[in-house]
């Protein structure tokens, strides 16, 4: 019998509901053979006002009124209770051909709690001896989540801890613990939390070895391998205030135990240390596991971070010019003597009445001292500068479009703290490239070491095995001598440590983007945007200053930081790493 377009129908269903403890849908009726041969594990029950889709346990028996036409079926499907009015029909859910469908008789019963628990029970006993039967009879014994640690009762199938849980706002979760198990053993593992519910997928999470847990449970069940610890994130996962967060734990026995899970709430800097401390990826594991794992979470933690801004402490030193031709932007982290030197070799620049210089302290921890600082710099050499303290801790390209905000110059110079002079008129010969040239849209100066070798002439891109290929920004000539002819020349793109843009420009595409975390790959994003946006990116190499890298910086090279890194990259990968100017180099 068919109905529509291509539509089989392949049975009906005669009663259903919902069973709390089980967690899903039993659903009873006759199915004919072209269903029971498709063996569908995922089915879509259409309702009068919408559908609900889940894996499903079948199980079959002879049912004498439909004898040569099928058999009779028992169907759980694993999904959330909803009121979406009465089943209309099942539908199969494959790949090659989702036409085959069961209806609901009219009328199919809609039953509940005890009623629903005798009927299936009495089918259960018609099922011939089989897995399936084992496993829907479990199912229909189970009692559901009741506050109880019950992992012992499948220890000799698996083990599973977690050790720590985070949360990321809005509503997701990070999960590290370790799970070892008996091969076949497990079904699903879900989290539950109110009326949401996860699957955990230990395929897609991040392994780490755990020796201390092979060699000790891992031996004793008998099972190899040491990689049993595992980090996963769950977005969506959280429902506050709405009963226990807790692990299900579902054999393919039907056994089913639970574990309660805390959710700690953690600054988003904290739980991006937790979490990113943990983590060692390398080669063909770093894309899975930044994909998986570790990008939609720090993501997640950046968002948090970022979202809750606290006001601005701004400070001028002096008369700061009010309509400046140059505003200078530097931020401030760990090195605040870099602020002394920089003004005291500025107070030997005749140009400053045309500049405003900018200082953002992106650590709120070393405000007094940087007030104090900057009151006995301007005291000894009279340059006049603003002195923004910011709140929170937010990181370069943030930190950087906050002073954008406060900057009224007609150009833009972000500086990093430790650069520092060498051409006199720097700030004039760059500013003049721009408004000679509408097309350029981004310049900067030749960086040099203090021996006077390249830091930085300009970036290309290039892959990196160990970190799955993905392109990490080169600077050119790095630690070569200067080239003898000096000039304009265009790059694909340049360091943010000393670029100088409209500002303009550097309003009307948002300033640096904040999804980059801290600092790393903002710069490189900027100058991509600005090309595809129409306007080249040059280095004057004629134009010097001196970069002492990264010195800025006070923290030790930490795992964290280094994923960190990893994350912006994966990031920029995903924006840029198929983009044409980044290939060709």
């Amino acid at each position: 019998m068919m109905s529509g377009a291509g539509v089989g129908i392949a049975g009906y269903i005669d009663f259903y509901g919902f069973h709390s403890g089980a967690g899903g849908w039993f659903l009873c009726g006759w199915a004919t053979q072209d269903w029971k041969r498709r063996n569908s594990s995922r089915l879509s029950l259409g309702f009068e006002e919408g559908d609900q889709q889940g894996f499903c346990d079948a199980a079959y028996f002879d049912r004498e009124d439909v004898r040569g036409k099928g058999d009779g079926i028992l169907i759980f499907l694993q999904s959330e209770p909803c009121n979406l009015g009465s089943l209309m029909s099942i539908t199969a859910l494959t790949e090659d051909d989702p036409g085959l469908m069961l209806l609901a008789s009219n009328p199919a019963h809609h039953l509940r709690d005890q009623e629903l628990t005798t009927c299936v029970r009495s089918y259960i006993d018609r099922l011939p001896h089989s897995p399936e039967r084992m496993r829907l009879s479990g199912l229909m014994s189970r009692r559901g989540y009741q506050g109880l640690d019950t992992l012992g009762s499948i220890a000799s199938q698996v083990r599973f801890e977690i050790d720590q849980s985070i949360l990321c706002s809005p509503n997701g979760i990070i999960l590290c613990g370790w799970c070892v198990a008996q091969p076949g053993a497990i079904r699903t593992i879900r989290l539950r939390s109110g009326v949401l519910s996860s699957v955990i997928d230990l395929a897609t999470a991040i392994r780490t070895e755990r020796r201390d847990v092979a060699e000790t449970i891992g031996a004793e069940m008998g099972v190899t391998g040491q990689d049993c610890g595992f980090t996963v994130f769950l977005p969506n996962a959280i429902q506050f205030d709405e009963g226990e967060t807790y692990i299900e734990i579902e054999t393919q026995s039907g056994k089913t135990a639970y574990r309660r899970v805390e959710p700690a709430r953690m600054d988003p800097m904290q739980a991006l240390h937790r979490m990113l401390g943990e983590i060692d990826l390398q080669y063909a594991a770093v894309a899975p596991g930044f994909d998986n794992v570790v990008g939609p979470a720090v993501g997640a933690l950046n968002v948090a971070r970022l979202a809750h801004r606290s006001c601005t402490s701004v400070l001028d030193f002096g008369d700061v010019p009010t309509t400046p031709r140059v505003s200078v932007i530097v931020t401030l982290y760990g090195r605040l003597d870099f602020m002394e030197v920089q003004i005291a070799l500025a107070s030997a620049y005749t140009g400053n009445d045309d500049v405003e210089l900018i200082y953002v302290l992106d650590n709120p921890s070393q405000r007094r001292e940087a007030e104090g600082l900057a009151e006995s710099v301007f005291a000894r050499f009279g340059v006049p500068f603003r002195l923004i303290a910011l709140a929170t801790n937010l990181g370069y390209g943030p930190a950087n479009n906050v002073g954008l905000q406060h900057a009224r110059g007609s150009y833009i110079c972000f500086v990093n703290s430790d650069v520092f002079p060498g051409t006199p008129n720097w700030i004039e010969r760059l500013a003049e490239h721009l408004e000679a040239d509408p097309q350029l849209g981004v310049v900067g100066p030749l960086l040099l070491f203090e021996d006077g070798s390249v830091q930085h002439a300009g970036i290309s891109f290039q892959p990196i095995a160990r970190f799955s290929d993905w392109q990490f920004p080169i600077h050119d000539r790095k630690g070569w001598r200067p080239c003898v002819e000096t000039g304009l020349g265009e790059r694909v793109a340049i360091t943010g440590a000393c670029l100088m843009m409209r500002a303009a420009d550097a309003r009307s595409i948002g300033g640096f983007d904040e999804d980059y975390v801290i600092g790393d790959f903002e710069d490189v994003d900027l100058c991509l945007r600005m090309a595809d946006a129409g306007f080249k990116v040059a280095i004057d190499t004629a134009v010097w200053l001196y970069h002492l890298e990264r010195q800025s910086q006070v923290s030790p090279d930490q795992r964290w930081r280094m994923n960190l890194t990893l994350y912006n990259a994966w990031l920029f990968q995903r924006r840029w790493g198929a983009h044409p100017a980044v290939m060709a180099h």
